[in-house]
């Protein structure tokens, strides 16, 4: 299948296709992409919504999602939170490299998401001759490594990724709090912590309306969310972590609140 984006100047073109191309690695047999096994995993039961965790990871986008099922996979007892009321609705930097493939296969992930995604292996520029007949100026493989275990990109809308993590995470009991944000943390002293449980997180719930709002970022969410008269619309909660993970994105609650600058130029469009 190919995908062509054109200008009055030139078109650009990109080869996908939804079946790998039989190869092999030097005595190897040839891998199945669809079905391929994981290479390891142990599920791991725990309750939603628990009031005390290992790690808190603010923000469910794939950032978040990863770092919670990795976790996860390990024992290690999380709470994911994120302001959006579900997964994306319009796609973000939907490209996903080998690397990252052979990642999400060793969690047991990568046959879906081959599966469900298109597989980019090459790209061509095209621009008019002399006769203004169209011609192929430049022609290349999307993966210039040799040895690729996955020789493609995949291409794969970032709620169906998100839901590939997600769906995981649910048959360990591991589910997203949402809509949900932050409202304030404090670190606490040593005499007053539950044990390793210093960090003490005050919780928001959102209303739908206002969780649905993408535009805003989660500083603006939580200033909005205690404004007078709409504080009936949330429910805070208390809860002790170990640590806080902020995967909260360009705007992120959690790098402001800990005083870190995003130095260089900026348009604040984005």
């Amino acid at each position: 299948m190919d995908w062509i984006l054109s200008d009055t100047s030139c078109i650009f073109s990109v080869t996908y296709q939804q079946r790998t191309m039989p190869f092999n690695y030097p005595n190897q047999p040839p891998i199945d992409f669809l079905n391929a096994q994981p290479l390891y995993g142990r599920p791991v039961t725990m309750h939603s919504f628990p009031d005390k965790v290992d790690v808190l990871i603010v923000g469910a986008g794939p950032a978040g999602l990863m770092a919670a099922h990795a976790l996860s996979s390990f024992g290690i007892s999380v709470r994911v939170i994120d302001q959006r009321p579900n997964s994306v609705i319009a796609g973000q930097a939907d490209g996903i490299q080998p690397r990252t493939i052979e990642v999400l296969q060793s969690y047991g992930l990568a046959s879906r998401l081959i599966k469900e995604g298109n597989q980019m292996w090459e790209h061509s520029f095209w621009m008019h001759d002399s006769n203004e007949m169209l011609k192929r100026t430049y022609r290349s493989r999307n993966v210039r490594v040799p040895n690729a275990r996955y020789p493609f990109e995949v291409t794969l809308h970032q709620g169906a990724i998100e839901n590939i993590f997600l769906d995981s995470m649910s048959m360990r009991g591991l589910l997203v709090d949402r809509p949900t944000t932050v409202h304030d943390w404090k670190i606490l002293p040593a005499t007053q912590a539950q044990n390793d449980y210093r960090i003490e997180v005050t919780l928001c719930g959102l209303t739908t309306a206002v969780g649905t709002n993408s535009d805003q970022s989660q500083s603006k969410i939580t200033s909005s969310s205690t404004t007078t008269g709409e504080n009936e619309n949330r429910k805070e909660t208390i809860i002790h972590a170990k640590y806080v993970i902020g995967c909260d994105g360009a705007h992120s609650w959690v790098r402001k609140k800990l005083g870190f600058n995003m130095i260089g130029e900026q348009t604040g469009k984005f």
